[in-house]
Parts: structure tokens; C-alpha cells; sequence
């Protein structure tokens, strides 16, 4: 048997270096080469023989060094005695061990995993694994988990608050005090650029030894830390763990920044690498608790979201203080109550400036108001005639200076003497013809750093306070502005719906002397709805605009071109010799705006409705009101094209409304029924299922198709009810069923509907169906808004268990995208293809294509529309499991389900 460790000589063994391993060759090679080591060990650990790691060039040692050598000598004790443990067992049951331990190597701790097999007698064979960087990975990976938690809480309390005032500031700084807990940091900032030589403090947290860094606007830009902001340009994340570690390099950082050596700081990057917007930032006066870059990763886009919010609330402040002064100009109030209001729009969102009005009197001296909340008291303010500025002093469109830096300000402006302002902005304020300077409008900085005016970072609203300013002075001219506000869109610029009828009145009233016609176009953008949610609302109001200018670039005076609102615009085509006239600019205005790029990765297109004067209707509303239902007519007819109103027109819609409210009163005494059609398996010709769909049979017109009364549903408010009644009849027959499906039709407007899917799944647990026996049908048009009610509702739809199922596949729009982006189960082949799958070989073709796209997915696909046994032996040579179609079976009505069961018999394939 092998020599017992124990009965070694201690003497002989190597000393321990400071981190308890023996100083010996073949410790350093153990410490270089773990990975990959395989040894042979007896009992106690013994080295009885190695064969080294494949890195064994890189030392001296040789595997004769280890002989006679116990594995304990090479490692702290706890570790020797955790592997001599571990061989024991092996030994003891015959079976393989492992353990998990760590060894420190040059500062580093290394994690590793020894493994240990029987090999002869009493003997094991060891063979050592470096798992350090999966280790690593794997805490790095839980430090980035709770992180992300922290900040998904921190953005929710940012949610949460109403994003305006101190409560903001205060989330703001329980955030940043979060977050630099979070990091053992003692200080965090969030700086906002103004220029290429200052930020602005938004907002900070630091502990109570550390001073807060003065409010406003201070130098300290990116121009102050060349070395800094090269870093930055190149990675968004820059970890500094002390100041001493900076080399020459950043010795101009090192001085603006003025901390300690040992100090060390991360700073973030907000915004794109040419042209960021700010900058967060953790100070640490100890050690960092991770200098790996990625760690901070998860702060950069919430910082740029902190950004946005605050910028967000100084903007909605200077709005909210926009509207203030129209409101105190519309209401007629004095001059000096609105440059109050003036001023104060002008200090938002600007800490360490003041603003003043200086009024020019009837002898052109200049007077300050100020007000009364700014801080800057100017009640007993009275200047020396000879210190008071006159207005000709300020003729030139815009002056800008710095006051002396040796702290005593130029006494050539009273008040920047008086409260000690050392930067100045001031801008004429001029009539509307520019010709006369009635007052000035000054921005005064006492921040501890003073902006300098030459960077032109002062601010950009100071031009719109002098704007109104101007106007509160020139109250005529603000008259006729307001005037032009109340006649025309604000987003457009064009006519509003008051001014348009007003002008189609005086075109009607005009055009009977003279023998005219008057023609109106009412255009209406198509699909507005479903661009404006993909895109977002800054999107579709500069489309509107865009569309706006096109249909004025296509009309010649005195036509009048009016936004009516949301997507519509109307024309006043006056003096027109007959209706033809109207037409070639209908279809000169649909030409430029379907070859346009108005809409980004769209074709945009206009249904235009054309009504023209010498019709019984021979008033502005009648006109506009018939021009209207011309145009509903080009929309239901296609869209992108020009109808013009006629008697048939008007009956017709009279007809839909007529139908609309009679439907409505079927649907509130039960008169529409449900109707089953089945769904066959082709490989063994039973049933899969039913898709439960609506049918109406009217008291005198009879069976009404679904192809006209669904949209008329949709249209007036209904296929909520509708849905809801079909649903509520289908469930109560699927409830007898077994192992069939049940496949009901959803509608846009009612995934559209906030917290829809609850009542929905509550029908469905009432009528006792399985939820994975329930599929619901929905068409890409459902898709296309994407909207926030639409995207959950489906997501709940899918989490709860039941089938989402794409209909009419392969006739809309961007298909494949649908099929990646939501949780469909199966698709539906749109019947148009499946009608010409004998005759053409292009539909056979795509049918066969959309059969191996479904099975690369992993989704089931039902042919539609299958009506001849030619139709059904070509789709089972594709591999087209499931069918639905007349050749089965016509939807039929509760009565007679039974018998199609009994006549196909239940399928109990899985749920499609």
C-alpha cells in the first residue's frame, strides 16, 4: 500500500508563498496549466504520474518535477483536503467523482472542476478542467439579470409619476440613488450637452460628503476632456478605476477634473457617437465593484430614456408656459402681465438665468419687468436717467456679450450691475414691418460658470419669448395672427372646415350670375390609420403635411384647399365649364400623391369623391355631404380612385344605412344565426373541426351574404355584437363535441379593444370547451395597425391556450413578417388560390409554395374553398393535410351538425 501522507516528512515539504502554495517549479506549472492536466493518484493523493497541459512549453518544469509529490502540497488546504476527499470516494465506490474548487493565481481566482475515475488498484486517474471564464460569464451574467431588474423597477416609478414639477425631481433622484447603490458608487450624474464647452445638470445623487455640483449650466464639456470624449467616440461605456491609472495622455482631464488619485469614475454615453446629448456618470471613492465595460451596458439606453424624460418635461413646461401667454394675449390683458408670462416661458428649463422685458416708454428710454417669481425683485428698482439704456442703443438685429470676468460686471446695463449677471443675451424686440425697436428682451446668467453668448448655447427659446414679446407689444398685429389661427389647420396650414364651407358658400352664391359650375373634391388618405400606428404620430402629421402640399400643387387659383380634419381634405374648384373639369384635377391630384414619396416605405394613395353644383343639392353642406359619400363610394370600390356623386350613389348609401339599422335590430332579438362548416382531415376523411360563421336571413330580402352586411357591421359599430352573438351560439354546440375544434372569426375592431381577450376567455370557460380545442381566425388587415391593444390582445390569446390561425393567407400584406412576429398556430390558403390549382399553374405553384413555407414553421395550413375532387387530389399530392369547402359540406345550421359528424366521423387528430 502507499505511503501514508501523514507519515512524510514536514520538513521536507517546499514553504508557502504568501497565498499558502509551495514555492516550487512544479507549483507554478500546476498554477499555469490546469487546464488539461491529467494525472494518475493513489489514495492520499499521491502523484504516481502526469501527463501536463498542452501549454507545457511555456516552463520549465517536467513531469518528473511531480513524482513523489501529493496533489495537497499544490493548493490551499481546505482545497487539498475537498480533492483527497473527493479520490477517497471514488475509490470507496468504484464510481466517478468530481469537485469544484478554486485556486488564486497572480491576483487572479481561477475556477475548476477535477474529475476522478478508478484506474488499477487503489489508484485514480485526475483530470483537471479551467472553468474560470464560464464562471465569470455566469455571474456576469446574474449581475446584468439584476441590474436589468433594477432598472425595468426604476423606469416603472418613472412610468408611474405624472412627469411634471418636483415629484419628477424627486423620482429622479431616488433613481439615481438606486443606481449608485447598486454599484457601491458614492456619486451619479446626468448631464445634458449645451455646446462643445458646457452641460447642464439634470439631475445627481451623492452621498452627504461629496458636494452636489452647482444647478444650471457650468462649464465642463466634452471640449474639457479631450482624452475622455475620444474614449467615449469610440465605446459608449468608459471605466476609469482610479485617476492615477490615466496616463499622460489625460492630463487635461485629469486637471478640469481635479478629483483625487485614487478616485475612479464610469462614465456613459447618451446619444450617437458624433453628436451626443449627454452624459451619465458614477464616482467612486473605492474600489469599483466591477471594472468590466459590459457590466454598464444595460445604463445606456436608460440613461438616454432619463434624458428624454427630462427634456420631455422642460418642453411640456415651456408649452404648457407658450400657452400661458397666448392665453393672456386672446384675453386682452396688459402688456406688462404678458411679458411677465413672457419672461417666465423663457426661464423654464434654464437654471441660473433670469429674463427681462425692457418696455420702451413714449421718450425711448427702456424699462425692466421681470417676474415676480424669477427671483429678481425689480419692484424698487429705479435706475439714474443716465444709467437707463435707450432704445436706438439696440438697432441691430441681435447683440450678444460677455461682462468683464474680474467681478465687476459692465455698468452699462443697470441690471446686470445690480444682481451681479456676468453673460448677457439680448434681441431687439421689432414691429412686423421691422422698422421701429419697441423694446429689448434680455437673458441674464449668475450660474457660478457662466455661459458664454459666443457659443450661441443661451437657448434657442429665447428667439420665441422675443417673438412674443413682439406680439404682446403689437397687439394689432397679434389680432389678425389670431384671426388667421381661428380660419386655418394649425398642423397644415390650410383652410380649417369653418372657412371651407364659408368659401364654398360665396362660390355657390357667385357662380349663378355667371353660369358656372362649383365642384367640391373630398379626398381621404387610404389606410391613414393603420401608417399613423406603424410610424407614429410625428410621422403621420408630417405625411398630412406632405399630402397637403401636393393637393395644393395641383389646383390654381381661386380653388380653396382645406384640411377637414384627421385625413380628409376637401378643394373648391370654382367657374368650371362642365363636370369634366373637375375630374382632370381629381385625377391629377390622385396621380401626384400615388407617385409620390410622401409616406417612407408606403405608397401612399387618396379615394377622392367629386360632387358638382346644377344637382338638387345647391348648398355648401349638401355639397360637401355628397362629395363625402362619393368618396366612401371610391373606398369600398378599391380605394386609390375618383367617383363622382350621382343619384345611385346617394341611394345606395341610403340603402347601407337602412341595412346597417336593421341589422342592428336582428342582432338585438337573436335573428342571426350560426352556421358550421366542416373542416376534413385527408388522410383519414374525418372531421377536424367546424368554422363557426354568421348568416342572416332577412324578412324580405332573404338570405343576406356575409360579403355585404359584415363590412356594414364593421363600418357602423356592430361586429363587436355580432362577434359576441356567433361566439356565444358556437360555444354552446362545441360544448357536446369530442375531439373537434372549433374555429371562430375575430375582427380588427375587436382585437383593437382594450381588455377584450378577458371577456372572450370567460365565454369560453362558461360553455365548458377546452381552450386548446378553440382556434380563432384572423385576417392580415387585423395586423397591419399593430397597435398596442391589438399586439397584447393577441399575445394573451396565444398565452392562454387557445389556436391563433392566419385566414385568408397569401392576399395581403407582408404575410411572412406576420408569421415571424405573432403566435400563430396554423394558417388558412386563401380560396382564390385553390380555385385555379388544376388550371394554373401559377396558383398550384404558390398553394405548393405556402404548403413547405407552413412545414418549415411548424404550422398547419387548411385549404380553403375546395369544391371538385381534382382540387382535393392535387392538394393531397402537395402534402395538404386539412381541407374546408362545398365539396364537404355548405355551412349548415346547428340542427344539422350531427348528422355531418355521424357522416365523417370524429377525427382526434391534435388540436391545428
Amino acid at each position: 500500500m502507499s505511503k501514508s501522507k501523514s507519515e512524510t516528512d514536514e520538513k521536507a515539504r517546499p514553504a508557502l508563498d504568501p497565498l499558502g502554495l509551495p514555492d516550487v517549479p512544479a507549483t507554478r506549472a500546476l498554477l499555469l496549466l490546469v487546464d488539461q492536466t491529467v494525472s494518475r493518484l493513489d489514495r492520499d493523493g499521491r502523484v504516481l504520474g502526469i501527463r501536463l497541459g498542452r501549454d507545457l512549453s511555456s516552463t520549465s518544469a517536467t513531469a518528473a518535477e511531480w513524482a513523489e509529490n501529493f496533489v495537497a502540497d499544490f493548493v490551499e488546504p481546505e482545497v487539498g483536503a475537498a480533492i483527497l476527499a473527493t479520490i477517497r470516494r471514488c475509490l470507496d465506490t468504484g464510481e466517478p467523482r468530481s469537485v469544484d474548487f478554486s485556486v488564486r493565481r497572480g491576483g487572479r481566482t481561477l475556477e475548476l472542476h477535477g474529475s476522478c475515475a478508478p484506474c488499477g488498484h487503489d489508484e485514480v486517474i485526475w483530470i483537471t478542467r479551467d472553468r474560470t471564464a464560464d464562471h465569470e460569464a455566469r455571474l456576469l451574467g446574474e449581475r446584468r439579470a439584476g441590474l436589468e431588474a433594477m432598472i425595468n423597477d426604476c423606469l416603472q416609478m418613472l412610468i408611474d409619476v405624472d412627469g411634471s414639477g418636483a415629484e419628477l425631481d424627486d423620482v429622479l433622484t431616488t433613481v439615481m440613488q438606486r443606481i449608485a447603490f447598486y454599484f457601491g458608487a458614492s456619486a451619479a450624474l446626468l448631464d445634458r450637452f449645451q455646446g462643445p464647452h458646457h452641460v447642464e445638470v439634470v439631475c445627481q445623487w451623492r452621498t452627504g460628503d461629496v458636494r452636489n455640483a452647482p444647478p444650471g449650466t457650468s462649464r465642463g464639456g466634452p471640449g474639457y476632456f479631450p482624452w475622455a470624449a475620444r474614449q467615449l467616440a469610440r465605446d459608449p461605456v468608459l471605466v476609469v478605476p482610479t485617476m492615477a491609472a490615466l496616463g499622460p495622455e489625460a492630463s487635461t482631464d485629469v486637471g478640469n477634473l481635479a478629483a483625487d488619485d485614487d478616485r475612479g469614475f464610469v462614465w456613459i454615453r447618451v446619444g450617437p457617437a458624433r453628436l451626443p446629448t449627454g452624459l451619465f456618470a458614477l464616482t467612486f471613492d473605492g474600489p469599483l465593484a466591477t471594472e468590466l465595460p459590459e457590466s454598464y451596458e444595460p445604463l445606456i439606453g436608460f440613461a438616454g430614456t432619463m434624458l428624454a424624460i427630462v427634456s420631455r418635461r422642460d418642453e411640456d413646461a415651456r408649452r404648457r408656459g407658450q400657452h400661458r401667454v397666448f392665453e393672456s394675449i386672446a384675453r386682452g390683458e396688459a402688456v406688462e402681465t404678458v411679458l411677465e408670462q413672457v419672461c417666465l416661458l423663457r426661464e423654464t428649463g434654464s437654471p441660473g438665468q433670469f429674463c427681462v422685458a425692457w418696455l420702451a416708454d413714449e421718450h425711448g428710454r427702456l424699462h425692466p419687468i421681470a417676474p415676480k417669481t424669477s427671483g429678481v425683485a425689480l419692484d424698487d428698482f429705479d435706475p439714474c436717467p443716465e444709467h437707463t439704456p435707450e432704445v436706438q442703443t439696440y438697432h441691430l438685429p441681435r447683440r450678444r456679450w460677455r461682462l468683464r470676468r474680474d467681478g465687476h460686471p459692465d455698468d452699462s446695463d443697470p441690471v446686470a450691475c445690480r444682481f451681479g449677471a456676468n453673460a448677457v443675451d439680448l434681441i431687439p424686440l421689432v414691429t412686423h414691418s421691422g422698422n421701429d425697436v419697441v423694446g429689448v428682451l434680455a437673458v441674464y446668467d449668475t450660474s457660478r460658470l457662466p455661459v458664454d453668448p459666443a457659443d450661441g448655447v443661451v437657448g434657442d427659446w429665447t428667439e420665441l419669448a422675443a417673438s412674443l414679446a413682439s406680439v404682446a407689444i403689437e397687439r394689432v398685429t397679434d389680432v389678425a395672427r389670431l384671426a388667421h389661427r381661428a380660419t386655418h389647420d394649425s398642423l397644415t396650414g390650410l383652410a380649417n372646415r369653418e372657412s371651407f364651407l364659408a368659401a364654398l358658400e360665396r362660390a355657390i352664391a357667385d357662380s349663378g350670375p355667371v353660369d358656372r359650375l362649383v365642384a367640391v373634391l373630398y379626398c381621404d388618405v387610404d389606410r391613414f390609420k393603420e401608417f399613423n400606428d406603424r410610424l407614429g404620430h410625428a410621422h403621420g402629421d408630417r405625411f398630412l403635411v406632405a399630402v397637403g402640399r401636393l393637393i395644393e400643387s395641383q389646383v390654381r387659383s381661386p380653388a380653396v384647399v382645406a384640411r377637414l380634419g384627421g385625413d380628409e381634405f376637401a378643394i373648391v374648384l370654382e367657374q368650371l365649364t362642365d363636370e369634366n373639369d373637375a375630374l382632370v384635377v381629381a385625377e391629377r391630384v390622385r396621380t401626384a400623391v400615388r407617385t409620390s414619396s410622401a409616406a417612407p416605405g408606403s405608397v401612399a394613395s387618396v379615394s377622392i369623391g367629386v360632387a358638382v353644383s346644377g344637382s338638387a343639392t345647391e348648398h355648401a353642406e349638401g355639397l360637401l355631404r355628397d362629395a363625402d359619400i362619393a368618396m366612401y363610394q371610391a373606398k369600398s370600390s378599391g380605394r386609390d380612385r375618383v367617383e363622382v356623386f350621382a343619384e345611385r350613389i346617394r341611394r345606395e348609401a341610403h340603402a347601407r344605412d337602412r341595412l346597417g339599422r336593421e341589422l342592428a335590430a336582428a342582432l338585438a332579438s337573436d335573428a342571426v344565426d350560426t352556421h358550421f362548416q366542416p373542416m376534413v382531415d385527408l388522410r383519414t376523411g374525418r372531421l377536424m373541426g367546424f368554422e363557426a360563421l354568421a348568416r342572416w336571413h332577412h324578412p324580405d330580402r332573404g338570405f343576406v351574404p356575409p360579403s355585404e352586411f359584415i363590412p356594414i357591421a364593421e363600418a357602423g359599430g356592430l361586429i363587436g355584437a355580432l362577434g359576441a352573438a356567433v361566439l356565444e351560439q358556437a360555444l354552446g354546440v362545441a360544448a357536446g363535441w369530442d375531439r373537434l375544434d372549433l374555429h371562430v372569426n375575430l375582427s380588427a375592431r375587436q382585437l383593437d379593444t382594450v381588455g377584450f381577450v378577458d371577456g372572450l376567455l370567460d365565454r369560453v370557460a362558461a360553455a365548458g370547451v377546452p381552450v386548446e380545442r378553440v382556434a380563432f381566425e384572423i385576417t392580415e388587415s387585423v395586423l397591419l395597425s399593430e397597435s398596442a391593444p391589438t399586439v397584447e390582445n393577441l399575445g394573451a390569446l396565444a398565452d392562454s391556450g387557445v389556436g391563433l390561425v392566419l385566414d385568408d393567407f397569401g392576399t395581403g400584406y407582408a404575410s411572412l413578417t406576420y408569421l415571424r412576429r405573432f403566435p400563430f398556430r396554423g394558417i388558412k390558403v386563401d380560396r382564390s388560390f385553390v380555385a385555379g390549382i388544376e388550371s394554373s399553374a401559377d396558383d398550384a405553384t404558390i398553394v405548393s409554395m405556402v404548403l413547405a413555407l407552413a412545414t418549415s414553421l411548424g404550422l398547419e395550413v387548411i385549404a380553403e374553398g375546395v369544391e371538385t375532387a381534382g382540387q382535393e387530389d392535387r392538394l393531397r399530392e402537395m402534402g395538404c393535410r386539412y381541407v374546408q369547402g362545398f365539396r364537404y359540406s355548405t355551412p349548415v345550421p346547428e340542427k344539422d351538425v350531427a348528422a355531418l359528424i355521424d357522416r365523417f366521423g370524429q377525427g382526434g387528430s391534435a388540436p391545428f
